[in-house]
């Protein structure tokens, strides 16, 4: 009995004695994996920085004539740090590329940037000559044309399927690819393709020739209305021939009025009185055969008639040709 009770006593204090050593373990902390170091982000470029890296890279092709290279990093800088400096060298670049619109865009907005960031350099000589320029190209633009030559007065001329006027031989036109036809009766029509660049004046040689198809009656009637234009030129010499014969005519009688063959007065209108012969005599032909041209010839000659004054010691006449 007395073994029992040792036995159950030994057993409890062994108990109590690992509820206690249980209750005075520290709690167990949770691991974790070491924080890894992470690395450092590198700076930004700023745009001030890239933009000098641009406008630099457009000045070194711009030196080697690589204009449109030029264009590129200059709109590319000006993108990221807009100042007006940089519009005055796209227009420098622009106008060696012969973009006249663009240039002058370019120089339009350098000087109201310019206006806005520095107001006292408007008067400086960099501005004042963007100003002459922008000038220029408005009178260049302005006189944009094609200049026709060797087409006769009597053509009519078509630029892009309407019919044009030309002022001085030339016709005012937008840049740009155009179709250009003339027409002269009696001959095929002339036609061409121009292309014109801004502020150019294109000439433009007309070449005619004669139209294989054209009826026999065409070509009288082409033939009389140019041997009428001749007679027109005929008649009015005539009558100034005959207006200055008159002339010395009134001259001579006066000179010659109540003087005797001899004196100083015959002497004098003895010239008046030859030159008035000579009027007469020139003007009465040329406007003869100008009414005989006039009302003869039919035009069924292909001949051009001429028509020369003959003048001797002896005679007074006219030579011609019909």
């Amino acid at each position: 009995m007395r073994e029992c009770t040792s036995r159950g006593l030994v057993l409890v204090l062994a108990m109590l004695t690992t509820s206690a050593g249980l209750a005075q373990t520290p709690p167990r902390r949770e691991r974790r994996p070491p924080a890894r170091a992470t690395p450092a982000t590198p700076p930004a470029t700023t745009p001030p920085v890239a933009a000098r890296d641009l406008h630099q890279q457009g000045q070194a092709a711009y030196a080697a004539g690589r204009y449109e290279e030029s264009l590129v990093r200059w709109q590319a800088a000006f993108n990221l740090e807009p100042r007006a400096g940089i519009q005055y060298n796209l227009s420098q670049a622009y106008g060696r590329l012969g973009r006249l619109p663009e240039e002058r865009a370019a120089l339009v907005r350098y000087l109201e940037m310019l206006e806005r960031e520095s107001p006292e350099r408007l008067t400086d000589p960099q501005s004042q000559s963007a100003r002459e320029r922008i000038l220029t190209i408005d009178d260049r633009l302005a006189n944009t044309a094609i200049v026709v030559r060797g087409a006769p007065r009597r053509a009519r001329v078509f630029l892009d399927g309407q019919e044009v006027t030309l002022t001085e031989g030339a016709v005012l036109t937008p840049a740009g690819s155009h179709a250009l036809r003339v027409e002269v009766p009696g001959y095929a029509p002339f036609q061409t393709a121009v292309n014109v660049g801004h502020g150019e004046r294109v000439e433009v040689d007309v070449e005619l020739e004669l139209a294989t198809e054209t009826s026999s009656s065409d070509v009288r009637e082409a033939l009389r209305r140019r041997h009428r234009r001749v007679a027109i030129g005929l008649a009015s010499s005539g009558l100034a021939a005959l207006g200055v014969g008159t002339t010395f005519g009134i001259l001579a009688v006066g000179s010659a009025r109540g003087s005797y063959v001899g004196s100083a007065d015959a002497s004098r209108a003895r010239p008046l009185g030859i030159g008035a012969d000579v009027g007469f005599g020139v003007g009465g032909a040329l406007t003869t055969t100008a009414f005989i041209l006039w009302r003869v010839h039919r035009g069924d000659s292909e001949t051009t008639p001429s028509v020369v004054p003959v003048v001797t010691s002896r005679s007074l006449g006219v030579a011609g040709r019909f």
